[in-house]
């Protein structure tokens, strides 16, 4: 068994360094630091993204640190994700497919039912777009104007839960966020009477480092014999990403390089919302479990990007878990955890004074492996966006693949 432990884990790595960098293609990632990625690992992607309330036995619940502690086990997930998605607009008609590193996290108990500790890599955000527009001018020149841009931020994070008193506890997360986010707008000259192309290029590079915290804090109730309702709530500080701006432009006649200017560095700053979560589940241990989350965003007046202001957001999920009978011997398919939810999210930004929203319907399965760890699929249909006004709608799936490694690590054998 260790063994195959080992293969996994060999096996994990070299999928990661191929899939890191690779980010979901999403119009809507141009404005400011991109497309914001969700915290949840894979049985929180399968329900529908909840979380905040959500306790999980063998798995690592990154959403609400404070609920690292209901793991008894030393754990170790990984994840990847395929996005496949479709643009429809005036005129536009395309599509887009992305491999990406969707979680890689380690948590195990400090102390016993007292504290646990988890250490995360997640993506942060990502920019992976381009998209263009013409305008026709006077005497026969049209403008073709290109946008283009790609990187990301990643989260690296140290999570904490303290149990305080019988099933409160409290947690505590700090996140280094870094990463490097290029993007170019060229502007290109075109027409009968032009005899070569004449194009300006300005391009945008925008480095962040910093930390970030969040705090959260979570209790259960005995309802039955092993029925419980949990709640929990998550506050995210709100701050500023700091880092360095570099920008320059060219100017090209034809092929001919007329003027570059070299990149001035400045310093830049990207502002953070306020965010506070909350949720709640009614749970029979190792059989059912049904949540709802909300989390609401407040973003600063400053915080702008290009022709899209920040609006405050919500977003709301419901989803729930199923075991059909966990001891079952005659039928492993009896064993699996099987996941459902469905997930709605504002984005938070007016673009061209148009709301852009999110639907989601999720949905996912648990597959035992090696006692309590798990090969876990899911899946999530969604679309976003409207036509109206000139914009794009965009239709996703996603799909997640992942493992969960459960086994205590720290504790000196006697026998093997």
């Amino acid at each position: 068994m260790r063994k195959i432990k080992s293969v996994i884990f060999i096996a994990v790595f070299l999928v990661v360094g191929v899939a890191w960098g690779q980010t979901i293609t999403s119009l809507y990632s141009s404005h400011g630091i991109g497309e914001v990625s969700e915290v949840g690992l894979q049985q929180n992607f399968s329900m529908g993204n909840i979380g905040y309330g959500t306790p999980s036995l063998f798995g690592i619940n990154l959403q609400n640190p404070s609920m690292l502690f209901y793991n008894p086990l030393s754990s170790f997930s990984v994840g990847l994700m395929g996005d496949f998605r479709t643009y429809d607009g005036q005129g536009i008609s395309d599509n887009s497919n992305a491999v990406s590193l969707r979680y890689l996290a380690m948590a195990f108990p400090v102390v016993e039912s007292r504290w646990a500790t988890a250490f995360s890599l997640l993506p942060y955000s990502s920019v992976n777009y381009n998209s263009y527009s013409i305008d026709s001018l006077s005497n026969g020149v049209a403008a073709i104007n290109q946008y283009q841009g790609n990187g990301g931020l990643s989260s690296l994070s140290w999570s904490n839960s303290i149990r305080l008193y019988k099933s409160l506890a409290i947690g505590i997360k700090s996140s280094f966020v870094f990463g490097t986010i290029e993007k170019d707008s060229r502007v290109q000259l075109a027409g009968e009477d032009i005899e070569s192309t004449y194009v300006i290029s300005y391009t945008e590079d925008a480095t962040y480092k910093d930390i970030i915290f969040s705090l959260s804090i979570s209790n259960k109730f005995k309802l039955a014999n092993k029925s419980y309702l949990n709640v929990g709530a998550v506050y995210n500080l709100s701050g500023e990403l700091n880092g360095e701006l570099a920008t320059g432009y060219e100017r090209y006649s034809g092929s001919t390089l007329l003027q570059e200017v070299s990149f001035t560095t400045e310093s830049a700053a990207f502002n953070l919302p306020r965010s506070i979560g909350a949720g709640l589940s009614y749970q029979i241990v190792n059989k059912l479990l049904i949540g709802a989350d909300l989390d609401i965003k407040q973003w600063p007046e400053s915080s702008e990007s290009e022709n899209a202001n920040y609006n405050n957001a919500m977003s709301l999920s419901l989803g729930g878990e199923l075991i059909p009978d966990i001891q079952s011997v005659s039928s492993y398919f009896k064993r699996a955890r099987y996941r459902a939810g469905i997930n709605y999210k504002e984005l938070p930004y007016l673009v061209e004074n148009t709301q852009i929203n999110d639907f989601g319907i999720n949905f996912g399965v648990a597959l035992p492996v090696s006692g309590y760890s798990s090969i876990e699929t899911a899946f999530k249909y969604g679309w976003r966006g409207t036509t109206d006004n000139g914009l794009t709608r965009e239709s996703y799936f996603q799909v997640v693949l992942g493992a969960t490694i459960n086994d205590r690590w720290f504790i000196k054998r006697k026998y093997d």
